[in-house]
């Protein structure tokens, strides 16, 4: 209501949208929305706009000012509706869920909370919804009512600019499907072609390998790891690793060893922006057990883990994740 209330700097809250029709919680919020659109105060300052379509999600997308989404982390699905909004000048202010922790850069709009996790989703409600006012009351309606001389809000528009031009590039059909053909089509075409050769030779070769590998990936283990610089390096310098892993009867052209390091953020094992070193064989056995040898770069200071898993490899298996076989260690 004070956001609301405020004649110097008024605040209008537009909802429209539609429940399934077995989604009764889904239709209980719309029901206390509309309920509290029509109380005193809050009509015209907070309305639901019914029959929602594509037509009056375009004239959302171009009218409103900022695009509001919170729900409740981890519901987002994805969020393609504030990639629409952003792409007609609408600014978001959005909790860090689906697409938003991706395109939220400080500048280009706003987020509401943190990737925090709650046990409890009462605390978790209270925290998040405090961020909520206090964005509105302190940044979001301060700086649209920030006018400078010639009547325009110079900051409000900067964020606009800021906005389009770092989601608009990335979050788009074109982007995607161009992703699609290079990822997945164009490999998928040249498997094909490779694996279709000589009557399905290769193919057949590949099946068979496949299931070898299958009845002998019990055997597969990491043993041990070892740092021969210790556990603290310089700035600059490189951890060097080895891991001693039984492969049983596999071979080591047969595996890929990844070392997957990264930045570890407070107490937690979670690493993040992590990067992936693969290890090589010293071409040394004894009793199935092989010897790896990888380094990790340290170029910034700070904490970091780092962790080992163990893949099939075959040079016609183009995605080595899709047998869904791996050993971390």
């Amino acid at each position: 209501m004070k956001i609301l209330s405020d004649k110097r700097r008024p605040v209008q809250f537009i909802f429209a949208g539609k429940a399934h029709p077995q989604d009764l919680l889904g239709k209980e919020i719309i029901k206390k929305v509309v309920h509290q659109a029509r109380s005193e105060g809050f009509r015209r300052k907070l309305v639901f706009v019914e029959d929602y379509d594509i037509n009056i999600a375009r004239y959302l997308v171009q009218g409103v000012d900022v695009w509001l989404n919170n729900p409740i982390r981890p519901m987002e699905a994805c969020g393609t509706s504030g990639m629409k909004a952003a792409a007609n000048g609408a600014l978001n202010l959005s909790i860090l869920d689906g697409w938003w922790p991706e395109a939220y850069d400080g500048s280009n709009g706003w987020a509401i909370g943190s990737e925090e996790e709650y046990d409890d989703p009462e605390y978790r409600d209270r925290v998040e919804s405090q961020s909520l006012y206090e964005l509105m009351e302190n940044k979001v309606v301060p700086l649209f009512f920030d006018r400078g001389p010639d009547g325009h809000p110079h900051g409000w528009i900067e964020m606009m600019k800021n906005s389009m031009a770092t989601i608009c590039g990335r979050f788009n059909s074109h982007r995607m499907i161009e992703e699609y053909m290079t990822d997945y089509y164009v490999p998928a075409g040249l498997a094909h072609q490779i694996l279709g050769e000589n009557r399905m030779a290769r193919a057949r070769e590949l099946r068979d390998w496949k299931q070898k590998i299958r009845s002998l990936w019990k055997d597969v283990k990491i043993l041990d790891l070892d740092l021969p610089s210790g556990d603290t390096v310089a700035l600059g310098e490189d951890l060097n690793v080895t891991a001693r892993i039984q492969l049983g009867n596999i071979r080591d052209q047969e595996v890929v060893i990844d070392l997957c390091h990264g930045r570890v953020e407070g107490d937690s094992d979670v690493m993040v922006k992590r990067s992936v070193t693969t290890m090589v064989s010293d071409g040394t056995e004894h009793d199935g057990v092989w010897v790896f040898k990888g380094t990790v770069p340290c170029r910034e200071t700070g904490i970091y883990g780092y962790t080992i898993r163990v893949l099939p490899f075959h040079p016609y298996l183009l995605n080595p994740l899709s047998m869904s076989l791996v050993a971390w260690g």
